[in-house]
């Protein structure tokens, strides 16, 4: 596909004149210079600027090329650098010139096969060059089929080198410069179809020249304008520019451009097999280039196909018959581009010629009507019908855009019928079920018709849905007058609201009518304008509040007068809910708190106020008095990034950073335009750890983008360092030993890789012990008992070792041998009988006894302990977990040296387990839900040592 440029077969031949920074148009000899620019945008510098280049340059090779100069190629083309840096690198068939102007050079689509269907014409053949889809619009695109001279355009530039002069008409049939009737079809079927895509908005497609003052953008106050797409097989522009391997050329972007040069726009018919259809689809893909549209592909391909029976205008919809604009919606697209939003910046809208509600419907269409809009419903007076009266709605037979969905509404304003066929392909040109036939289903009077666009099904099965289902069609009614009820009730009077007292709700009051027609009132139809939010109230009710209504948004409300002859007309006013207060986060002693080392979360300052105590925002320009603030305290010492992002294509944000207090803030980092180029901030700076930053959103109150939603996103890339001192350090004295347990400390962005411990004592040399990073405890032998130790513990990571940590104490201490037993002192008074023998003693003893006793023993023994005491093993780290489906496994680090007899797994939701000291890892079968869980040490004297909870889900 590409952009064409025109010359007229016919008797003159009308040249295209593209001199130097303006374009001039002429008529035969006679040419008038375009005047020069007053004004220009960023894009029209291109043509007067430097070069950036050498030669164009395509895709990645033009992203090497302009290397640093990416960021003014981008303005020359009023993009982001990011957006163009993106299309180079995702998109071969984007190329930028020596000026740095971006255009499209599309290739052409496979030979088509089977017999064409024949052309249909939309109008009588003579009038085939003057053909207008909307003449009363100050906007064109015009058709060029019969020829024209370019030159001074960049095509006429090395190193295409085009030769500037005359390029020929379209001549489908190969048979010469006349235009026979098959020819002039042709031509007029293109027309129609392209006339169909663009007819939503503000321009006229046509086939006539409306001279240079019609296409040339002399200053920004000129609202007379538009591009040229020329038709022609002329192979000199097609060898020079593509090597014969492309359908079409266009420029990005340049619609609206003062004294553009970038015109025109190529399709090359011979590409495209001569087949009306496809030269259809290339002409509106490359106007879609001139008034800045990319491609819609997919992961895999960049231009999408389509599927079923529909495919999108910017991807490749040459065997599909209903063709789109498209906002990136269905299934792996590529492209998120809001086609309709972007048509309407540059286009505006139709007008819409219908009532948008039941309440206000229009006379019925005598000729063609139009669904402009995604939520356009048309609503139309049928009047009083017979019962199974019929109603035909039906899109354009060339190429239609539009599926519509019909519907009659009672005198009441009830809706009562719908219907929608479903569509389906005939062929790559046809499509079958897009209109639709309704019937009346009683006979009365007060019947309304109501017209909308529709989609079917889902993306996900092959479907579309409304958003590019818009365009024209006709009605065609049979049994219906279309004319309004007689002796009906006249409308309400005194229409009154409480628009403003609140934000979700709206109250319309009236007074009875002042004729009631034919006879009493029997009650009122109220509703608004444009919803099904339709209700019916007793004759004797003269209010009604309307609910669920958005703050700060105007409505339309209605009512209409009810008696036997049936609907009066409607009185409206229009009302509007009280506007929101200001965001929470408002002000700066209420700032939203971030959490984490990144994150992002969603703002919108629309209604936010300024403080006496906001400093400043970093801007040059007129920003302030729409701040919104939030606090982050930075978990760890490192480089912070913090940006906004989203919103509208126009969306401008400041952004700040401060310390201190509201009234006495301290400017860390600020921005206003992202050095990408983008409206949106985006701040880097140095965060201290456990420093609390206040982070403020600001904008601009003049700027249409100034104020909005937004996204706050920041990331911290913690600073490694040395890690923190161990603590919690605890020593157990054993004989001549110590058993030492500590806390892990912080590694400070570096893991562990292991511990040292060392013990001091005076007069003798230091001991120090090196322990593996996955234990937090040790016991260390050969001390001398009676001797006191200070014990220290140090943590090391790649980055290097920490101070020593806060010194324990502990005394080794000797085995306690028992002391013999002491003989009782006889009495006088002889035992009662023999003395018994004493039980044996609960240890063993270290030795024998002194000697025998010299009486009856008085009790057992006491024998000393049999080695060290016992310690405690020092909190254990908390388990890792891994979870597959509802099975969690635990592991943990076992000490070898510590004293754990058994490990308890502990389960907040659930039956604790025990396994034995030597075990690392256990499986669990959980629940769905959350869990903690945690794991217990237990010595041989039954103390236990606890982790930290873990948190587990198991879905």
């Amino acid at each position: 596909m590409k952009p064409s440029s025109r010359a007229r077969r016919g008797a003159a031949l009308l040249a295209l004149s593209l001199v130097g920074a303006g374009v001039s148009v002429v008529t035969g000899p006679l040419a008038q210079a375009a005047p020069a620019a007053e004004k220009p945008r960023p894009g029209d510098v291109a043509a007067a600027s430097a070069p950036l280049l050498d030669k164009p340059l395509r895709g990645r090779k033009a992203l090497r090329g302009l290397g640093d100069r990416v960021a003014e190629a981008a303005a020359r083309n009023d993009l982001t650098t990011s957006e163009l840096r993106t299309l180079l690198r995702e998109d071969d068939t984007v190329w930028v010139d020596q000026k740095g102007s971006v255009f499209f050079v599309d290739p052409a689509p496979a030979p088509q096969t089977g017999t064409p269907e024949p052309a249909v014409a939309s109008a009588p053949l003579a009038e085939t060059f003057a053909l207008h889809s909307n003449p009363d619009s100050s906007l064109t695109i015009l058709l060029d089929f019969d020829g024209a001279q370019v030159s001074g355009s960049p095509w006429n530039s090395s190193p295409y080198n085009v030769t500037p002069g005359a390029h020929p008409a379209w001549d489908p049939d190969g048979n010469g410069a006349a235009f026979s009737d098959a020819e002039l079809r042709k031509v007029q079927q293109v027309w129609a179809a392209v006339a169909e895509d663009f007819a939503p908005f503000d321009v006229d497609v046509t086939t006539e020249d409306p001279g240079t003052a019609g296409l040339v953008r002399s200053s920004l106050a000129d609202g007379e304008y538009g591009i040229r797409v020329l038709v022609t097989p002329s192979d000199d522009p097609f060898a020079k520019i593509c090597g014969r391997q492309c359908g079409g050329v266009a420029y990005l972007d340049v619609f609206a451009r003062v004294n553009s040069v970038a015109q025109p726009a190529w399709v090359f018919p011979q590409a495209l097999g001569n087949d009306p259809k496809s030269v259809a689809e290339a002409v509106s893909h490359e106007a879609g280039h001139n008034l800045a549209l990319d491609h819609d592909g997919t992961a895999n391909s960049g231009y999408y196909l389509g599927h079923g029976l529909w495919a999108p205008i910017m991807g490749a919809g040459y065997n599909r018959p209903l063709s789109q604009w498209s906002a990136g919606s269905y299934t792996d697209a590529d492209n998120q581009q809001d086609d309709l939003s972007i048509l309407r910046s540059r286009l505006g809208s139709r007008a819409d010629e219908a009532g948008d509600a039941v309440a206000t419907s229009s006379p019925l269409p005598a000729g063609t009507a139009y669904i402009g809009t995604t939520d356009d419903v048309d609503s139309y007076l049928l009047g009083t019908c017979e019962q199974g009266a019929l109603v035909d709605v039906q899109p354009p037979g060339a190429a239609p855009n539009v599926d519509v969905r019909l519907a009659v509404h009672d005198a009441t304003g009830t809706r009562v019928s719908t219907h929608a066929p479903g569509s389906s392909m005939v062929n790559r040109t046809t499509a079958a079920g897009l209109g639709a036939t309704i019937a009346v289903p009683a006979a009365g009077s007060g019947w309304v018709l109501t017209v909308e666009g529709v989609g079917q099904d889902t993306w996900a099965t092959n479907g579309y849905d409304d958003y590019g289902s818009l365009g024209a069609y006709t009605v065609q009614v049979t049994g219906c007058d279309g004319a309004p009820d007689t002796g009906v009730p006249g409308a309400p009077g005194g229409l009154t609201t409480d628009g403003g007292a609140a934000t979700t709700s709206l109250t319309l009051s009236w007074s009875a009518p002042a004729d009631p027609g034919d006879g009493p009132v029997t009650g009122y139809v109220v509703g608004r304008l444009g919803t099904a939010d339709i209700v019916t109230v007793g004759p004797e009710v003269r209010s009604h509040t309307f609910t669920g209504l958005e703050a700060g948004t105007t409505y339309d409300l209605s009512v209409r007068a009810v008696n036997a002859a049936g609907t009066g007309p409607a009185a409206w006013v229009s009302a509007r809910t009280a506007e929101p207060g200001p965001p929470a986060n408002d002000a700066v002693a209420d700032a939203e708190v971030l959490v984490g080392d990144a994150g992002s979360v969603a703002g919108d300052n629309t209604r936010a106020t300024g403080e006496a105590t906001d400093p400043t925002p970093p801007s040059s320009y007129a920003a302030g008095g729409h701040s919104v603030w939030y606090a982050w305290t930075a978990p760890a010492r490192g480089s912070v990034s913090m940006s906004t992002s989203g919103g509208d294509d126009n969306r401008d944000t400041t952004l700040g950073v401060y310390t201190g207090v509201p009234g006495a803030l301290t400017e860390v980092a600020g921005n206003d335009d992202a050095d990408s180029g983008g409206l949106h901030a985006a701040v880097t700076f140095d965060a201290v750890a456990g420093t609390r930053y206040l982070v403020a959103v600001d904008g601009f109150e003049e700027l249409a983008g100034g104020r909005g939603p937004f996204t706050l996103g920041w990331s911290l890339t913690r600073t490694r360092t040395a890690p923190a001192a161990p603590h919690d350090v605890v020593a157990h004295a054993g004989d001549g030993a110590a058993v030492v347990s500590w806390g892990t400390p912080d590694d400070n962005g570096s893991p562990l890789t292991s511990y040292a411990v060392t013990l001091r004592a005076d007069g003798q040399p230091d001991r120090t012990e090196t322990v593996d990073a996955s234990r937090t405890g040790t016991s260390v032998t050969g001390l001398a008992n009676g001797t006191t130790y200070r014990v220290t513990v140090r943590a090391t990571n790649d980055v290097g070792t920490s101070p020593e940590s806060a010194a324990a104490t502990v005394v080794p201490v000797a085995p306690v041998s028992p002391s013999p037993s002491p003989s009782p002192t006889p009495t006088e008074t002889p035992t009662a009988g023999p003395t018994e023998t004493p039980a044996p003693t609960a240890g063993p003893t270290m030795g024998p006894t002194a000697g025998p006793t010299a009486g009856p023993t008085v009790g057992p023994t006491v024998g000393p302990t049999a080695g060290p005491v016992i310690p405690s093993p020092g909190k254990p780290r908390p388990p890792k977990v891994r979870v597959r489906g509802k099975r969690v496994t635990l592991t943990w680090a076992v000490v070898p040296d510590a004293p754990v007899t058994s490990w308890v797994l502990d389960l907040a939701k659930g039956r604790d387990r025990k396994v034995k000291g030597k075990v690392s890892r256990a499986q669990l079968k959980l629940k769905p839900g959350r869990h903690k869980v945690r794991i217990g040490a237990v010595t041989a004297g039954g103390k236990v040592s606890w982790s930290r909870w873990v948190k587990v889900r198991v879905r």
